[in-house]
């Protein structure tokens, strides 16, 4: 496991590693070369699709459910967590899935394998909610984090 990716930036825009990722920087944002060779966190969140509460809430247990149960399709996968705001203003029941990598070469190297979603993927697409109209596809962020000062958490 571990390994080396490279992040740069391009006309406003990070570029992760080779999977040529481009994330969009806000403006005034500054963010230097920098090599990753530690944990990061690919951070999903949306809202629910207006009238699919129960639905949305069945397909994402039935989702954790699958992904559990099949957890040799992830190897890269240090965690998955699921979450939803709940006092946050506007910001309420947005909710998150968050994706722990070793570093950003195991997140490269699961999403290459991945794919398009062939071979044995092909049944993890068919449980993702994400294709099961229960979310508000407009209100879709995807983030990439990584960890600072782990050493002084308290977990």
């Amino acid at each position: 496991m571990g390994g080396v990716g490279r992040i740069k930036i391009l006309d406003g825009c990070l570029q992760l590693g080779a999977l040529g990722l481009l994330i969009v920087l806000n403006r005034g944002q500054a963010i230097r070369d920098a090599v990753w060779d530690v944990t990061v966190f690919e951070v999903e969140s949306w809202l629910v699709a207006e009238g699919q509460e129960e639905r949305h809430r069945d397909a994402m247990r039935s989702w954790l459910m699958w992904v559990n149960s099949h957890r040799g399709l992830f190897p890269e996968w240090r965690s998955v967590r699921y979450f939803v705001k709940t006092i946050a203003g506007e910001e309420s029941e947005r909710h998150f899935v968050m994706w722990e990598y070793e570093s950003l070469a195991d997140f490269e190297a699961y999403k290459k394998r991945r794919g398009d979603y062939q071979g044995p993927y092909r049944e993890y697409k068919d449980n993702d909610p994400y294709y099961k109209g229960v979310f508000d596809h407009r209100t879709m962020r995807v983030e990439v984090w990584r960890d600072l000062d782990r050493d002084l958490w308290i977990e």
